[in-house]
């Protein structure tokens, strides 16, 4: 597939409409030769694209320029805004996750690690050990980080699940179902029933037979 034809015939046809704003109908600015490229911001690099466009441009600049970073990045943030301006597909939104996971990776290897060379002290590491067990929520501050993700306040609502339209292979199903019964369950102090160590504390607090026990 020719991705640079495709980009420059969005690009084109954008160009001859003269488009401007504010005219009834929503257009976004868009870099012909991205920033990143050296791309400028005077008129000639700058063009109005409708916001469905303007994210096929972004995923199309993945391929024109061999996922360069700061596209990669850009793509991503496309992706995952928050706003509601890009209606993003699980597939897109899969993607973008797994590119930015990809770059992030090799950014951090060798002296890209900002660890790179240095190593924490037995004091440091004790420090942060102590520091990371103290952190316990209470009651009342978990409610309120559940409340304040419910509705339309979860940055996901109204979204499709990051799942959505995926289908898994016979084969992953698999392996996903030989990975769970290799995981060792833990025995309900209460009941005897062996649970996932994943579901073991709230099995422990819904135990049937908990009050039974607590009574005697």
């Amino acid at each position: 597939m020719n991705y640079k034809k495709i980009y420059n015939s969005i690009i084109t046809k954008a160009k001859l409409e003269n488009r401007i704003k504010h005219n009834g109908i929503y257009y976004e600015k868009h870099h012909i030769l991205p920033r990143c490229m050296d791309g400028k911001d005077n008129k000639d690099n700058l063009v109005l694209l409708t916001a469905k466009e303007h994210f096929i441009c972004h995923k199309l600049l993945l391929h024109v320029y061999l996922f360069n970073k700061s596209i990669i990045h850009a793509f991503h943030r496309m992706c995952h805004s928050g706003k509601g301006d890009y209606v993003t597909s699980a597939r897109d939104f899969e993607y973008a996750r797994i590119l930015l996971s990809e770059v992030l990776k090799e950014s951090m290897k060798g002296k890209g690690n900002p660890m790179y060379g240095k190593k924490l002290s037995e004091e440091t590491k004790r420090k942060i050990g102590i520091k990371s067990k103290g952190r316990n929520h209470t009651e009342e501050s978990k409610e309120k980080m559940s409340l304040s993700k419910i509705g339309d306040k979860n940055p996901m609502y109204g979204k499709p699940g990051y799942f959505a339209g995926l289908t898994r292979s016979e084969e992953t199903k698999r392996k996903i179902s030989l990975s769970v019964k290799n995981i060792r369950k833990k025995e309900c102090k209460y009941c005897h029933m062996f649970v996932a160590p994943c579901n073991y504390n709230r099995h422990i607090n819904k135990c049937k037979l908990k009050l039974y026990h607590e009574i005697d």
